[in-house]
């Protein structure tokens, strides 16, 4: 498995982020001095078009998403962040003001919501949920980092058990064909020069001079 620039970053340590989209500037102030104690790096949008931005550049264990906005809704948002691959797999926590009638949470989970919390904010339930996710991040990330980690053990005994069977393979022609003079070539790319000399009492595999107009295989 192959990892990113932002995993590799996440391997060291940094902490997860946590991305905080309303409008109102005293909001995202009271959720971050809640989440401070939440070990989690706290990034604020006031607007749809910004929190997307912050989206593409960041990965966040958790969007806290404000329903009424001006110009593109928390809905739009959602939407958007679902169609694109990259953001589709972050979890949302719808944040409204909104009736908590059942049509209006439908439609907050139908768009990809996996929970609501209602204003006025209550600090313990909201630090509670999103330490969760917090949680759950740094043990994906913790899986991820060991997973990343076996790959490359397994990598190196891999190339360590090829670069033995080559040598296994080196001894063996060795011990087959190997010759002092080079044991690298076979033996029969040798030759000998005291076989090239007449050996007395043996006319095997010489080359014997025939006698002129004798008869042809007769020696002199």
């Amino acid at each position: 498995m192959t990892i990113s620039k932002v995993q590799a970053a996440q391997f060291e340590g940094r902490l997860p982020k946590v991305l905080v989209v309303d409008d109102r500037p005293e909001t995202l102030f009271a959720v971050e001095k809640v989440l401070s104690k939440t070990d989690s790096e706290v990034f604020k949008a006031r607007s749809g078009d910004q929190a997307l931005s912050l989206l593409l550049r960041h990965e966040f264990c958790v969007v806290l998403l404000d329903v009424q906005m001006p110009d593109m809704d928390g809905f739009e948002v959602a939407a958007l962040m679902r169609y694109n691959v990259e953001t589709r797999h972050i979890p949302i926590i719808f944040v409204t003001a909104i009736s908590k009638e059942d049509k209006h949470v439908f439609k907050e989970y139908e768009t990809g919501a996996v929970d609501c919390l209602f204003k006025p904010i209550d600090a313990e339930i909201l630090s509670a949920k999103v330490r969760v996710f917090v949680q759950l991040h740094e043990q994906k990330m913790a899986l991820e980092k060991t997973t990343h980690e076996l790959e490359q053990v397994n990598q190196q005994l891999t190339s360590e058990m090829d670069e033995h069977k080559n040598v296994e393979a080196e001894l063996h022609l060795a011990s087959r064909f190997g010759n002092p003079g080079n044991p690298a070539l076979p033996r029969s790319y040798h030759i000998c020069p005291e076989r090239l000399a007449p050996v007395p009492g043996d006319i095997s595999f010489r080359a014997t001079p025939f006698a002129s107009g004798g008869e042809s295989g007769t020696p002199r």
